[in-house]
């Protein structure tokens, strides 16, 4: 009796487990390995002398196989095994939790989503083979389960990316630098007219912003450059050139060098979402012109000024813990005429705010503590305000500064 006949009835407990489950042998499209499942483990452990791996040759409708903690069990050699039995049919690929392996070369066949989590040795990965069909390259979820020694991903000479391109390349938390990463982009821009969309450089050693100018103009659509060291000349280099007319999401989350941010619709006509979380040095942020623009996410900045104008669609904005004053806010009210959320919390340089506005269903003023007098909230449309923790709220307080129309639901 073969292999898998042996072990028909563990897996279709796994597979009950992860809620696929079909005729075990042909219809099932997920397959969950785990280190739990220890004699499905000792088999491919000794891949070598055994058919181990060509279980997953038994499902001939096998879309997605997931590894999880790999640990010791897996070298480059037992790697290579396991692409070479994976069947064509494979596109997502999951293998996580692996501490010996330093380098891979891979030849993924028709994958087009590959996950390489917490490969905490690991330091470069070369794609080989004549026809790449990769979409998503992930080496990242979070940091705990990242690569985080992983300085070099490169495609060899002989490697050929399928016409439909890179979509999105993760390489948050890794230890790859300016060259390795332009580099990277420069083999991928050579080899496919279809350049990377979604570039995720979260708490890298990037510095230079060219590189990303030069090979993922026009068709970027989201860059997350959080925690990373970019200044402000590098942030005005990509955002200036004119060049990332695609680009729908800009993430700057704890990019902690950055002190002045100017930018404009002109440069970035598609922007929809700009996120300046915990910018500790950040002091100025002017925004101009954007007509697609809906969330602005300042949060924790020690931002004072704000300028924002002509933003007709902009709908959430986020300024917790900043240090703007009354005069700021009564300029972001009265020219954000599309305004429906804003976040106020810990705002300790209002003292008299005043919030007039036709739009505006939620509002925030929680632990407000500079705020000395009563108020001014006139917003017909408001649904909800939050006032927990401010000084001046009382019940009574409460009915003289609220102007609604409507029903308002008031947390304090």
């Amino acid at each position: 009796m073969s292999f898998f006949e042996n072990n028909k009835k563990k897996l279709r407990l796994k597979l009950i487990c992860t809620r696929w489950c079909y005729a075990v042998d042909e219809g099932v499209s997920t397959l969950v390995f785990s280190q739990h499942q220890s004699h499905l483990w000792r088999s491919i452990e000794d891949g070598y002398h055994c058919a181990g791996f060509n279980v997953i040759r038994q499902f001939s409708n096998l879309h997605t196989l997931k590894i999880d903690s790999v640990q010791h069990h897996f070298s480059n050699e037992k790697f290579s095994i396991l692409f070479d039995m994976i069947p064509n049919t494979l596109t997502h690929l999951t293998i996580s939790s692996c501490d010996d392996v330093l380098h891979l070369n891979l030849c993924t066949k028709n994958i087009r989503s590959l996950s390489l989590l917490s490969f905490h040795q690991l330091e470069s990965v070369t794609f080989t083979g004549d026809c790449c069909r990769l979409r998503n390259l992930n080496f990242s979820v979070r940091s705990n389960q990242s690569c985080r020694r992983l300085r070099k991903v490169s495609f060899s000479d002989a490697c050929i990316i399928h016409q439909d391109g890179l979509d999105t390349i993760d390489l948050s938390f890794t230890s790859m630098r300016n060259q390795s990463i332009h580099d990277m982009l420069q083999q991928i821009n050579q080899k496919t007219k279809k350049v990377v969309k979604h570039l995720l450089l979260i708490s890298s050693s990037l510095t230079r912003t060219d590189m990303i100018a030069s090979y993922c103009s026009e068709h970027l659509c989201e860059l997350d450059l959080g925690a990373s060291r970019i200044n402000d000349d590098g942030l005005a280099r990509i955002t200036q050139s004119g060049i990332m007319r695609n680009l729908k999401v800009l993430k700057l989350r704890n990019a902690s060098v950055i002190s002045n941010v100017k930018l404009s619709g002109r440069r970035l006509p598609r922007l929809e979402f700009l996120n300046l979380s915990f910018c500790s040095h950040l002091n100025n942020v002017v925004l101009e012109d954007f007509s697609l623009l809906e969330s602005v996410d300042m949060d924790r900045c020690n931002v004072s000024s704000v300028v924002i104008s002509n933003c007709v669609k902009l709908h959430i904005v986020i300024l917790t813990a900043t240090l703007i004053n009354d005069n700021v806010l009564s300029a972001i009210c009265r020219d954000l005429p599309s305004l429906i959320s804003l976040n106020l919390n810990r705002c300790i340089n209002l003292v008299n705010p005043r919030i007039v506005h036709d739009t505006l269903t939620s509002l925030s003023m929680c632990r407000c503590l500079g705020v000395s007098e009563e108020p001014v909230v006139i917003c017909p449309n408001l649904n909800v305000l939050y006032l927990t923790g401010t000084p001046f709220v009382t019940f009574e307080t409460i009915l003289k500064i609220i102007k609604t129309d409507g029903d308002c639901d008031v947390v304090f």
